[in-house]
């Protein structure tokens, strides 16, 4: 798409904007390393299949950091404010605006929450699954029940079917699958438009409007056990939380809020040339 765009003649081009949802190579890696390996992965990746699925955040860094110096890309937008500045430090003048929650992701259904404990996504490293399983094996000890929606056990959900599990869920678990993972800031929306309270362990502050212990629970992953139980046990001690976490994604971060937070981006930078 960023080639057609860029082969229209610049009085009818239209502005492409890329709103990036994916993860960054590691942040502490070289940066002439990583911009070597990005630029190699991205010129390998268009002229060959055989490495679809490989290196994937390296073509993504690469794709974004070329079309960006040939002038197709005009505007880079990051649900991150870590990876916003990332870019920034490298060449790429990224925008940071706040991963939004659709309408469309949640509801009020007044189902019985049942499960306990929702898990939702890919386990993605070796250090999440091992975590994810060792907190399951110790809440059932405890007479609690794990839905776990990774697409091996069980399917991963989308759509209504999301919906309808959150809905039944007390609480909703955000793991890292590596130390700069952003998940927090698309899991959290999700959790929190359900009245599903978001527990997760420290992660780096991706999103400012997120603020631990008043939107989500912040736990270390030492500690998890303990305070899923102390949350499940005690319903009333969820509520206000709840109440604070479902007013901030259905108003200042709703979708429609951070679309125009685009748009007026876009608007601003264009309107000075």
């Amino acid at each position: 798409m960023a080639r057609q765009v860029g082969k229209i003649k610049s009085g009818g081009r239209p502005i492409l904007i890329h709103w990036n949802t994916e993860l960054i190579p590691n942040p502490r890696l070289p940066w002439a390393l990583v911009r070597l390996l990005s630029v190699l992965r991205a010129w390998m990746g268009a002229r060959s299949s055989q490495l679809e699925g490989r290196a994937l955040r390296l073509r993504y860094l690469g794709d974004s950091h070329y079309a960006f110096r040939r002038g197709w890309l005009d505007l880079l937008v990051e649900s991150s404010q870590v990876y916003a500045a990332y870019h920034r430090r490298h060449g790429l003048p990224a925008v940071f605006i706040p991963w939004g929650t659709s309408p469309r992701w949640y509801d009020d259904l007044n189902l019985e929450r049942d499960i306990d404990v929702l898990w939702m996504g890919k386990r993605r490293s070796r250090r999440r699954s091992d975590l994810l399983d060792e907190i399951r094996r110790r809440l059932e000890r405890y007479g609690h029940t794990m839905w776990v929606a990774d697409g091996l056990e069980k399917p991963l959900i989308y759509g209504e079917a999301r919906t309808r599990l959150l809905q039944r869920s007390k609480i909703t678990l955000n793991l890292l699958s590596n130390w700069h993972d952003n998940a927090l800031v698309y899991r959290f929306p999700m959790g929190a438009g359900n009245h599903s309270l978001v527990v997760s362990e420290p992660t780096l502050v991706h999103d400012e409007h997120l603020v631990p212990d008043e939107h989500y629970v912040l736990s270390q992953p030492e500690c998890m056990l303990e305070t899923l139980l102390v949350y499940l046990d005690d319903a009333p001690a969820r509520q206000p939380m709840l109440q604070t976490a479902y007013q901030l994604v259905t108003g200042p971060l709703a979708f429609r809020q951070s679309v125009r937070r685009i748009l007026q981006s876009a608007h601003e930078r264009f309107a000075t040339g």
